[in-house]
Parts: C-alpha cells; sequence; structure tokens
C-alpha cells in the first residue's frame, strides 16, 4: 500500500537511527512522518475502517507488523508520536480497534505491550548507538523505555488480563515447549543478547529453568496452580525455579 509506504519510509531516519542529527533535523524529519501518518489517516477516515475498505485485505496483514510495533514504541523515539492518539489521528486508531477486534489477529498474532516496549531500547541501540552504545538525549530515551518495560512488567499477573481460555492456554503450552531449550539457553546466558536488565541464571542452573518451564506448561494444561519440585528433586532447588520463574 502506498499510504504505509510512505509511512515506513518517513520513519526510517526517526525511529531509531538518528545518530547524530541535530534538534533541527529531527523535527524535519518528524514534520515528514507526521505528514505521512496525516495522509493514511485521512484515508482511513474516508474510507475506513480497513486500508481497503470494509473488509480485511492483504493491505491490512502486510502493514500490521509495523503499524503494531510503531503504535507501542514511536512514543518511545526521536519522533515521540503516538500514532494510537484517537483525538489526533481518529481514522488510523479506528483501523487499530478493527484489527485488535478480530480473534485471528488479537488472539493469534498480535504482540503484547510489554515485548514490544522491552525492545524498543535493544533497537534503538543496535541501530542507533555507536557499538551498542548511546549518549545524550537518545540514551535518556532508551532509558525511558526500559522503564515503561519493567513497569509493565510488574503489572503482568496483578488479574487485569482476566482469566485465559483454554484453547489459549494449550497454545501458551505449546509454545513454552517448543521453545523450552531456546528460553532456557536465553535465562542461563553468561551473555544475554536482549533485556539485560533481567537477572539471569548460572549456566550450572539450567536444570532449575527447565523445571520451571515445565510446571508453567504443566499448569497452563490442567488450569491448576503451579507445582514447585520439592527440594529433594536433584540438581533443582525451590529457590532456584523461583529465581527462574522471575527471569
Amino acid at each position: 500500500n502506498r499510504l504505509t509506504g510512505r509511512v515506513m519510509n518517513a520513519s526510517m531516519g526517526i525511529a531509531y537511527r538518528v545518530g547524530n542529527l541535530t534538534e533541527a533535523q529531527i523535527d524535519e524529519r518528524r514534520e515528514g512522518l507526521v505528514a505521512a501518518v496525516g495522509e493514511l489517516d485521512e484515508k482511513l477516515r474516508a474510507a475506513g475502517p480497513f486500508l481497503l475498505g470494509e473488509e480485511l485485505s492483504a493491505a491490512d496483514c502486510m502493514a500490521v507488523p509495523m503499524l503494531e510495533r510503531y503504535g507501542v514504541q514511536m512514543p518511545f523515539t526521536a519522533a515521540g508520536l503516538d500514532l494510537r492518539d484517537a483525538a489526533r489521528w481518529p481514522g488510523l486508531a479506528r483501523w487499530y480497534e478493527a484489527m485488535e477486534s478480530r480473534p485471528s489477529y488479537a488472539a493469534r498474532v498480535q504482540g503484547d505491550a510489554y515485548s514490544w516496549t522491552a525492545v524498543a531500547p535493544v533497537m534503538m541501540r543496535l541501530f542507533g548507538g555507536q557499538n551498542g552504545t548511546l549518549t545524550g538525549e537518545a540514551e535518556a530515551r532508551a532509558r525511558r523505555a526500559e522503564e515503561a518495560a519493567a513497569s509493565l512488567l510488574r503489572g503482568l499477573g496483578d488479574g487485569s488480563e482476566g482469566e485465559p481460555s483454554p484453547a489459549a492456554r494449550t497454545e501458551a503450552a505449546a509454545k513454552i515447549i517448543n521453545n523450552r531449550e531456546a528460553v532456557v539457553a536465553d535465562a542461563t546466558a553468561l551473555e544475554a543478547k536482549s533485556q539485560k536488565e533481567l537477572s539471569r541464571l548460572p549456566p550450572s542452573k539450567s536444570p532449575a529453568v527447565d523445571a520451571a518451564l515445565r510446571a508453567v506448561a504443566a499448569a497452563l494444561l490442567s488450569g491448576m496452580p503451579p507445582a514447585v519440585p520439592p527440594a529433594s528433586t536433584p540438581d533443582v532447588l525451590p529457590a532456584d525455579v523461583a529465581a527462574a520463574c522471575r527471569f
């Protein structure tokens, strides 16, 4: 879609890769992005809620990976824009709502706010830093994203998300089982590649991480609270399992 392509092109120089741009250059690029988003919003207001009208199409499926990510991350970037601001861009806000009303997207494809927020500073440092290091306002923006991610993480599990359906629990358990080895490797990595603020366990504690994942998968499938392995289990202590769960 031409309009979403314009948003992508306009975002490239301001979303993550700001480098040594001056404030004047950032302002100029922000104005270009605002213009591109405004044109997209105008189209959606006139003939939405989807990109080609009343029905979901391939154009929406192609655009959603970018717009979903930007809807969470853009406020933390140098652009400082909230693409989901209904007062400013009502057509785009209606598009987000229309996408999220479809279970095929919201229940199976859509990423969560914590994950998108947590990865934002990683992308900032990867694409905009010098050997992964940011300075000045760029570093401050990355830190604000990290603080926002930490705040979202603390709020998880407070019951506000509601009770997941059996199908959702089964699918989540399958994801844990299929990705078990990768999760164990990340949780015990000596040099983390992302989310470095998390407290990882030493490689010798891999059995505890594995036990934690098995307990969570079993709880998801049964609908019962996770069962912590007894202290007598070889190489798996409850304290280590608790540390794995905090990760």
